[in-house]
């Protein structure tokens, strides 16, 4: 009679999982345990060296030009590439002549110090994305009208199928590609729709493709 009993009641517990397992499907719940993967370390078990090759290979661009962060007394700012003859007496003449039309400038390569001064504090560090081949690395894209919520899902949902890594922030998409690649850097507004048929396509709407001429692309 044991038997008997534990048997009705394991049929009951079934039949009851299975009751609610439908229900879950038709609310559109996900109930199935999510396939395991590979969790890269905290932040925090990385080695300085580690987070800045982490940083520098996130956000890849030219590595022989960067900028640089200013704020005048007035309040304004911008960014501006980092030369070495920046402010020294006889050679820069800025205000009176333009970064990009003086014969002196001397522009200064990207290296790990520059990106771990970044991320330390004592320098703001900018990125120029755009290659000199007209290629890159990253995107950088903004949702910023009221639907924004939607439009973000179905851009990750268009990168996804596309096999393009997305990291999402609060207002920017981030995703690394795999390798640099062509028209790639934009900034993205009021796209009328986003799925795996008009994601490709709203990656090149209002796309700068070529870097003008005396610029870098930021």
């Amino acid at each position: 009679m044991t038997g008997n009993g534990d048997s009705g009641n394991g049929a009951g517990l079934r039949a009851e999982n299975a009751r609610l397992v439908a229900l879950l499907v038709s609310h559109g719940i996900e109930w199935r345990k999510p396939a395991e993967v590979d969790v890269p370390p905290a932040a925090s078990a990385l080695s300085t060296d580690q987070k800045v090759r982490l940083f520098r290979r996130l956000f890849l661009g030219r590595t022989d030009v960067y900028p640089v962060r200013w704020e005048s007394k007035a309040g304004k700012a911008g960014y501006a590439p980092a030369c070495a003859n920046e402010w020294r007496a006889g050679v820069c003449e800025k205000p009176r002549i333009k970064c990009a039309d003086c014969g002196h400038r001397s522009l200064i390569a990207l290296t790990d110090r520059t990106i771990f001064d970044h991320l330390a504090g004592p320098h703001t560090t900018g990125v120029y994305p755009l290659l000199t081949n007209d290629t890159c690395n990253f995107l950088a894209v903004d949702f910023d009208d009221a639907e924004w919520r939607e439009d973000v899902k179905g851009f990750a949902n268009s990168c996804s199928e596309l096999g393009v890594p997305v990291a999402l922030e609060v207002s920017r998409l981030r995703p690394p590609l795999s390798k640099p690649g062509h028209p790639a850097q934009g900034r993205v507004r009021q796209p009328d729709s986003i799925d795996s048929a008009t994601g490709v396509t709203l990656l090149t709407n209002k796309i700068r493709s070529r870097i003008p001429w005396g610029t870098f692309g930021g």
